[in-house]
């Protein structure tokens, strides 16, 4: 089992994908969402938080669909 979350670097910042936390967790991504939100006063504490919305691709039937 790997316990390791994988960071990445944008804009010199260490990030990560909140999905990846709830897949590493065993949780739903929206209990994820819902921790931070429910913590992020603690969060801002140690630097801001910032959000992006990325595009997620699901082949269906042959077909690729983004969800925006």
């Amino acid at each position: 089992m790997n316990n390791v979350i994988t960071l990445t670097e944008k804009k010199n910042e260490a990030r990560v994908d909140s999905r990846l936390i709830a897949d590493q967790l065993g949780i739903t991504h929206e209990a994820v969402l819902k921790t931070i939100d429910t913590h992020i006063d603690a969060f801002q504490e140690f630097d801001p938080l910032r959000f992006e919305i990325g595009v997620v691709e699901v082949a269906t039937l042959n077909r690729t669909h983004n969800l925006k």
